[in-house]
């Protein structure tokens, strides 16, 4: 495998399947990618608070979870994060 897409959540089992994705990475000389989907925020016009307060919180959250799970990749395997 060249290239592993690998969906994280900080759930225990997204966690296992970034190192299991790093090691197969490192068996084929391939690359990992996480991603992190920020969950759509639906909020009731009505509701009196800024949605886009928690959208960034849901965004920064994303980054760190990313920063975590890219700490897995060995020094010189390819590890993006988006």
């Amino acid at each position: 495998m060249k290239k592993i897409l690998v969906a994280i959540d900080g759930s225990a089992p997204a966690m296992h399947a970034c190192r299991t994705a790093v090691q197969l990475a490192e068996k084929s000389h391939g690359e990992v990618t996480l991603a992190y989907v920020v969950p759509q925020v639906l909020i009731p016009a009505e509701v009196p608070f800024a949605a886009g307060e928690l959208a960034e919180e849901a965004v920064k959250a994303g980054e760190i979870l990313l920063e975590q799970a890219a700490k897995h990749a060995p020094p010189g395997l390819a590890a993006d994060a988006y």
